[in-house]
């Protein structure tokens, strides 16, 4: 094999081994991202004292429900994109779809893409980088950040467009609720029922979806009530300090 073109006819040609690859892969990244999110994110925030655990987040019953809707905001957010890439690349859309077939042949397939991807590209992104990220950039940064690096790590150019809205979305459900286990479950939730949800509804279906979405955010946010995280809580009380230190030098 000597380019990525006999790769791809390689993995699509042969039944089975798409998915097999693919089911190792992730198998692989889980085990890298697990050991570094822990280590390096969870040990460290409850050495620190400001870890916490996402179900205080969620004593409100209109928490849960905002995610939920945020959750299919952003489903519904990338069936849309989806469709205007489709409308301007049908042929890449053609070929990406065919090479994406070959995961569903196995139950590997199905277990890397509805459990592994899910679990890897959570801890990845909205685990590592957004928590390394989320002192300097913020919750527009974050969510800026989140999306773009969620395309380019899908490494090809229809799910690198698409997959941009939706990963902007789970970086503002990261962020205001400081846990990935929301996006976890909303990843694996789109991966298993996203097709078919797609199929049933088509294009013109998305985009109602989305703002019907948006409109029910809309009228739950009222009633959302985010407890402030101690991370945040800590942020504050640097910043705080910071523009107190300030304007002490500026008075001096």
């Amino acid at each position: 094999m000597t380019n990525t073109t006999d790769i791809l006819t390689l993995l699509t040609e042969k039944e089975g081994l798409m998915a097999n690859a693919q089911f190792v892969g992730e198998i692989v990244v889980i085990a890298v991202m697990a050991i570094w999110y822990y280590f390096g994110i969870v040990k460290k925030e409850k050495l620190e004292g400001t870890y916490e655990p996402v179900s205080k987040k969620f004593e409100n019953k209109y928490n849960l429900l905002f995610v939920a809707i945020l959750i299919l905001t952003g489903s519904f957010a990338l069936f849309t994109t989806y469709t205007l890439v489709n409308l301007a690349i049908p042929e890449v859309v053609e070929e990406f779809t065919q090479v994406m077939g070959g995961l569903t042949d196995n139950a590997l397939g199905l277990i890397a893409i509805i459990v592994g991807a899910p679990l890897s590209e959570e801890m990845a992104v909205r685990g590592i980088i957004m928590k390394r990220t989320k002192k300097s950039y913020g919750l527009i940064g974050c969510m800026i950040i989140s999306g773009i690096c969620f395309g380019i790590m899908h490494a090809n150019i229809v799910q690198g467009i698409y997959a941009i809205p939706l990963g902007m979305v789970y970086g503002y459900i990261a962020y205001k609720f400081n846990s990935i286990i929301p996006t976890i479950i909303g990843h694996a939730f789109h991966n298993g029922l996203g097709g078919y949800i797609l199929e049933v509804v088509g294009g013109p279906g998305a985009v109602i979806g989305l703002v019907l979405c948006l409109i029910a955010l809309y009228f739950v946010s009222k009633k959302v009530d985010i407890p402030e995280s101690k991370t945040e809580e800590v942020l504050s009380s640097v910043e705080e300090n910071r523009e107190a230190t300030e304007e002490m030098f500026v008075e001096e």
